[in-house]
């Protein structure tokens, strides 16, 4: 009966590393493992790949674990020299306190199969907010020389994600027990060799003692023994040392502070900016709903008195201001008049601006389609319409016969007739401009003509 029972464990045994080989290990790392308030974190998320497209990370809606925000996450990025896909995910919280981030699992499909790569867990500390730099700080030496290496806690927290739920659901307690037991001492041996390698540490029982301290309990060991041991506090700032760093006398290990009660000076401090935004933005997650309505009823409010009460549309369209055809045919004339453009051999340009602006001031004063048309059309449009009368169609017939012979036949007026050119649109323009009547004036007509 003890035989199978043995056998029995041994197969369980086999399993559970089977399975853990299975469930290959992915990187969760963390760019710093303390923030204040309000203050943002990157972590990281990689595993060895061929394709980002092979690879699904896990995606968050809201928090990545209770009070701990994701605001963002990047797309997956690829090192091809390494061979390792990644994504990034910003955090940052708003209560302090100490988060642990759990392990997270990475799907990599491969072929027909599906491999499962799931983390250590991480540990975020949230400050509050205050400066930690006004808090009393005490930093702790070493008082011997030797290899830094940290508790192992027995490593429970190890053991038990290395056994899957389904395994401690079907096994008896004492066999659960026994299965623990055997991972503990596997992975003890390994850790064992680890230290010697490091430090040249071989006696069990100090081994054995670093095994079961838990893990901030700091231990400075040489080849021989444990020189020196200490517990690091839960209220420390910055520890100066890696595991397996080698330290002399005197040397940095860890800073820490008084966490003093909440009446103490020390929450004191002077009001922020972060802190304000962070006031802010609680007050807005907790009453958005009636701001809003208060915001509608208001721009209701207002669009009923200033819009809807007096007949107004609520966007009132700017008037184009058009200039009377008259003023912007003078402008014309009087720049072509400055330029004088026959006195420098530009003869040919002189007329083509000026009939140019006949024809423009044509379509704005009585709407004629004269840039498009021959000189001869235009005449007989005149003739038609009857907008000029005869003397000053003749006088216009002249000017445009003289531009048509300049332009396609290359004639060459005299200096007198270029200014009588232009005289005589400056005439047409102002014998044919619009006037305006003031109101005034249309009633003093009025009175007049009923008399």
């Amino acid at each position: 009966m003890k035989t199978i029972r043995n056998i029995s464990s041994l197969a369980i045994l086999l399993l559970i590393f089977g399975l853990n080989s299975y469930a290959q290990k992915a990187v969760m790392e963390i760019s710093k493992d303390s923030i204040i308030i309000g203050d943002q974190v990157k972590m990281q998320l990689m595993i060895p790949a061929e394709s980002p497209d092979m690879v699904a990370f896990p995606s968050f809606q809201d928090t990545i674990v209770e009070s701990v925000f994701v605001l963002n996450e990047s797309k997956s990025q690829f090192d091809e020299e390494k061979k390792l896909v990644s994504k990034t995910y910003t955090l940052s919280a708003f209560e302090s306190g100490i988060y642990t981030i759990s392990p997270q699992e990475v799907q990599y499909f491969q072929a027909e199969d599906t491999l499962t790569f799931i983390s250590d867990p991480l540990a975020l500390k949230v400050l509050p907010a205050v400066v930690v730099d006004t808090l009393p700080v005490d930093t702790v030496y070493a008082e011997k020389s030797g290899v830094v290496i940290m508790g192992r806690g027995a490593f429970a927290e190890e053991i038990e994600q290395q056994i899957p739920d389904s395994i401690k659901k079907s096994l008896p307690a004492d066999s659960l027990n026994m299965l623990k037991e055997q991972l503990k001492q596997s992975m003890s041996s390994q850790f064992a060799g680890q230290v010697f390698r490091s430090s040249g540490l071989r006696a069990e029982k100090d081994i054995q003692q670093i095994v079961d301290a838990p893990k901030n309990q700091l231990f400075i060991v040489n080849d021989k023994n444990i020189r020196e041991e200490m517990r690091i506090p839960g209220a420390f700032d910055t520890v100066f040392v890696q595991e397996f760093d080698t330290v002399i006398p005197s040397q940095a290990l860890y800073t820490v502070y008084d966490i003093k009660d909440i009446h103490d000076d020390v929450y004191k401090t002077k009001f922020n900016f972060k802190e304000l935004m962070y006031y802010i933005w609680q007050f807005l997650k907790k009453n958005w709903w009636w701001l809003l309505a208060v915001v509608v009823i208001a721009l209701a409010a207002i669009y009923y008195f200033l819009f809807y009460k007096k007949g107004k549309p609520v966007f009132q369209p700017k008037e184009k201001v058009i200039e009377p055809a008259h003023v912007i045919a003078f402008r014309e004339l009087e720049r072509i008049r400055n330029e004088k453009l026959w006195l420098k051999n530009q003869v040919k340009e002189y007329y083509t601006e000026l009939t140019d602006t006949f024809r423009r001031y044509l379509e704005n004063r009585f709407d004629l389609s004269a840039m498009e048309k021959t000189s001869a059309e235009i005449l007989d449009d005149l003739n038609t319409t009857k907008y000029l009368d005869d003397e000053l169609v003749l006088k216009i017939r002249v000017v445009l016969e003289r531009a048509d012979f300049v332009k396609f036949a290359r004639s060459m007026p005299l200096p007198d007739e270029n200014e009588h050119s232009l005289k005589v649109v400056y005439e047409i323009v102002e014998r044919s401009k619009l006037v305006e009547v003031s109101e005034e004036e249309k009633e003093e007509n009025d009175k007049q003509s009923n008399n």
